[in-house]
């Protein structure tokens, strides 16, 4: 077999290799030949225009694709993944009711809303990140009833965005009174469920009692026969 020669520039692949190495990212064999028509690009012209040129390789199938054979989409969360459209378009749709734009399952997994599960692009994200334990929520979720929300302080310094339970952690060091504010409900919930503690401690404690009234009661009784 001859040389194999880039159909853009028309330059040696196989010689490349080594200016590839010394001047751009790429070095070794630059083999980008589309599995589709076998027309071969070097990785230099490839990765023109933002990707979106002679060459692209699917994230998914795994597979090369020239424009010509398969129209490439990009991840909607800028990774800069691509894929291709015949078969191996993500599924993952942003959860806002105004955007239709789809992202990888890593992206996806990455941004998700740890409570809902649910996804949005960078343009439309709603989830916070708790800036000590790395939690995710989103702001409908943060608001639900017993649910760790993430929510932001803007009167705060240095505790601008945390969970519910790390800010009640960190709060006994901060005079905010809009911290407070958040945390006053998860302290309510909390005391509460203190309180139910409590009491049923208390009603197990009596029930242990009325057991012993009555195992001692038992052998007052046996000791009566025994005589």
């Amino acid at each position: 077999r001859g040389p194999i020669h880039c159909l853009k520039c028309n330059r040696n692949i196989y010689s490349l290799c080594m200016e590839l190495f010394v001047e751009d990212d790429f070095f070794g064999i630059q083999d980008d030949t589309c599995d589709v028509c076998t027309k071969n690009y070097c990785h230099r012209c490839s990765a023109d225009d933002n990707h979106f040129s002679s060459v692209c390789l699917c994230r998914t199938c795994e597979r090369v694709y020239c424009s010509k054979c398969s129209t490439m989409v990009e991840c909607g969360n800028d990774c800069d993944k691509m894929y291709c459209e015949l078969s191996c378009l993500p599924q993952n749709i942003c959860a806002s009711p105004h955007c239709s734009r789809t992202f990888c399952n890593s992206c996806r997994s990455d941004d998700a809303c740890r409570t809902c599960g649910k996804s949005w692009c960078v343009n439309c994200n709603d989830c916070m990140e708790c800036d000590w334990c790395k939690i995710r929520c989103c702001a409908e979720c943060s608001e639900k009833d017993g649910v760790n929300g993430v929510h932001s302080c803007d009167d705060c310094e240095n505790l601008k965005v945390l969970c519910d339970r790390c800010r009640v952690e960190v709060c006994e060091s901060s005079n905010c009174k809009s911290c407070a504010k958040i945390i006053q409900p998860v302290l309510l919930k909390e005391n509460k469920k203190l309180q139910d503690e409590i009491k049923s401690l208390k009603d197990e404690n009596k029930e242990l009692k009325d057991e012993n009234k009555e195992m001692r009661r038992n052998m007052d009784l046996a000791r009566m026969f025994l005589r």
